[in-house]
Order: structure tokens, then C-alpha cells, then sequence
């Protein structure tokens, strides 16, 4: 949990871990810095996790942390939904 915990840290320093296995982000920031898509950000992350800790993740992008929850759910496991606005 602590390596992906360090990793989640590099995207937004101030990320809310909701338990061992469920994190919450706020990447507008890194989003603009980095000038890519939630979509293009959402895969950089799970490579990321997957490569310095052999683990999967699901990420559900979405403007708050309860559809952000059930945008991750859509595409278990290993999977990512990014909900339009």
C-alpha cells in the first residue's frame, strides 16, 4: 500500500487514501501542468502503478468523489471510466 500510495502522491500530493485499496485525487492541477486528457492521465497512472508494483488498479474520473467511486466500478477489474461532463 505504501509504494502505491508514494505513486499516487507524485499526481496530487494531497490525495485522501479511504483505505487500503481506495484512494481519492484531485488532478486538475497535474492535468493542467502536464496538458493532457483525464482519459490520457487515468492510463498514465494505472502503467505507472502496474509497473513499479506488478499491481492493477481501477480509476473512475469524474467532478466529485461519489461518482468518481462509481466510475471505478464500471470497468473492474483493471479498468478505467472517465464520465463526461
Amino acid at each position: 500500500a505504501s509504494e502505491v500510495r508514494a505513486i499516487l502522491a507524485q499526481y496530487d500530493p494531497n490525495f485522501l487514501a479511504a483505505g487500503l485499496d481506495e484512494s481519492y485525487l484531485d488532478v486538475t492541477s497535474c492535468l493542467e501542468a502536464r496538458g493532457e486528457s483525464p482519459d490520457a492521465l487515468a492510463r498514465c497512472i494505472r502503467d505507472h502503478v502496474r509497473r513499479e508494483t506488478g499491481l492493477t488498479c481501477s480509476i473512475g474520473v469524474a467532478c466529485n468523489r461519489m461518482l468518481a467511486k462509481i466510475c471505478s466500478d464500471l470497468n473492474k477489474p483493471n479498468g478505467e471510466f472517465v464520465l463526461q461532463r
